[in-house]
Order: structure tokens, then C-alpha cells, then sequence
């Protein structure tokens, strides 16, 4: 018999039951801080604004947009983050004179919406609200088409309001809307840009302001689907300004 080394198992073993135990006790803590632990807050309602191009190059033919409106609404409504306590706004390019940015009526309140889906009588709600619109659109913006319409500074305008109102964040992120060929018609540097090729263009684009656009996601269609006869110089330069000045700015040429 070894009295030192019968000491020393023992000693062992304490020191690993004590170990375990510990172990134990952290791992049932851990679970109980798990269990209390409160669910993160839920994100902000997201809102949207749509802009709406009124320049006579973005008619549907019968010197109406309303049809294209139609459309962006249900496309806000499908946003992801857009449910209840949401807004989507609409806001119609300004005029050459006053470069004023007409507000489309009221906020649209957004219906309920439940795992993404809409339900029952929340799609009930949609369909009155995305029909509430295009009526709207038809009895006061229709064949409110115009010669020059100023979009830069209508884009601006939006997105100002946007931060003052709805106080977009990278947190709080928004989304604006925009349906138009870009075809600006007033401002002076942005007509230049787009009228200019090659190293000139280049020199254009990057004297260009860029819009403060933090927080606010941009998304631009209808470049395709303008009357105005656009050739492959002039595309090429309204892309490279309008990415200018709209950074991180999707643009697709069809409203879907």
C-alpha cells in the first residue's frame, strides 16, 4: 500500500469532481440565461416611396402612367419589411416653371401581413388600396404628361423628404421607387453628362453630386420603356451619371 498515492487519487478525484461540478453549474446557467434571454426587437416597419416620371416620353400611349403606378404599388406592397405601421407615398416629377414635386395624396396604408403572406381579408384590404390608387392616378394625373419635366431635382426632393419624414437609417432602411427613362430635361451638369462621350463623359460624370442616399434603397425601372428614341452613346452615359449620382442605385429597364 502506498499512503501517498492513495492521497493523491483521492486528491484527484476531488479536484475533477469539483471541475465537473462547475461545469455543471455554468452549463445550467448558461441554459437559464438562454431561456430569459428577451427575443431581439423586431425591425421598423419599412416605407416606400414611388416617384413617378411625368415626362410625355414615359406615357403608356393614351397619355397615362397610371397603369405602370398600379403596378409599383403592388411591388411596394411585396417589399420585404412592408406590413402594418408601413407607408408607401407617392410623389409625381415636378414641372420645368416651379420644379415643384407634387405629393400623390395621402400615405397608402399598408395591410397587414402575416409570414409574408397576405391572408383573408388583409388581401381583401390590398386589393382596395392598389384599386384606391389607379383610380386616383386616373381622375387627377392622368393626361398630366409634360414636355419638361426636371428629374434630378425630383429624385432630390424625394429623397429629402424621405429623411426628414420617415428618418431613413441603415437601421431603419427605406425604399424608393422610381419609374422613369432618366432622361433629364433642366439640370444643367446632368444634361451635359448625358449628352457627352468618351473621356468627356467621364470627366462629366465625376464633377457630378451624389445624392445622400444613406438608408435608402433605390430602385429604378423603365429605362426600356421609353418613347424617346435612346441609341447605344446615350444609354451608356445615362447609366454611368445616374450611378453617379444615385450610388448603389438598381435600374432595370422594364417595370415587373
Amino acid at each position: 500500500m502506498n499512503p501517498d498515492g492513495d492521497l493523491m487519487d483521492r486528491t484527484l478525484s476531488l479536484t475533477l469532481l469539483a471541475m465537473f461540478g462547475a461545469f455543471a453549474v455554468a452549463a445550467a446557467a448558461g441554459a437559464a440565461f438562454a431561456v430569459m434571454r428577451p427575443p431581439a426587437p423586431e425591425p421598423a416597419p419599412r416605407n416606400v416611396a414611388i416617384l413617378l416620371d411625368r415626362s410625355d416620353s414615359m406615357e403608356d400611349g393614351r397619355g397615362s402612367s397610371c397603369p405602370a403606378l398600379e403596378l409599383l404599388t403592388r411591388r411596394a406592397f411585396g417589399i420585404d419589411g412592408v406590413r402594418t405601421g408601413s407607408n408607401v407615398r407617392v410623389f409625381l416629377s415636378g414641372d420645368a416653371v416651379g420644379q415643384r414635386m407634387p405629393v400623390f395624396g395621402p400615405a397608402i396604408q399598408v395591410p397587414r401581413r402575416e409570414g409574408g403572406e397576405m391572408e383573408g381579408m388583409d388581401r381583401m384590404l390590398q386589393g382596395a388600396a392598389i384599386r384606391a390608387v389607379r383610380e386616383h392616378c386616373e381622375t387627377n394625373v392622368s393626361g398630366l404628361q409634360l414636355k419638361r419635366s426636371p428629374l434630378y431635382s425630383s429624385i432630390s426632393g424625394a429623397v429629402d423628404t424621405m429623411h426628414t419624414d420617415w428618418r431613413c437609417s441603415e437601421a431603419e432602411p427605406c425604399t424608393l421607387l422610381v419609374r422613369s427613362d432618366l432622361q433629364e430635361t433642366e439640370h444643367k451638369s446632368v444634361i451635359a453628362a448625358l449628352r457627352a462621350r468618351d473621356k468627356k463623359l467621364s470627366a462629366l460624370v465625376d464633377a457630378l453630386p451624389a445624392l445622400d442616399l444613406t438608408g435608402i434603397d433605390v430602385k429604378v425601372c423603365g429605362t426600356g420603356e421609353s418613347t424617346e428614341k435612346i441609341d447605344e452613346a446615350r444609354a451608356t452615359a445615362t447609366d454611368a451619371v445616374w450611378r453617379r449620382v444615385l450610388p448603389g442605385v438598381e435600374v432595370s429597364p422594364v417595370c415587373l
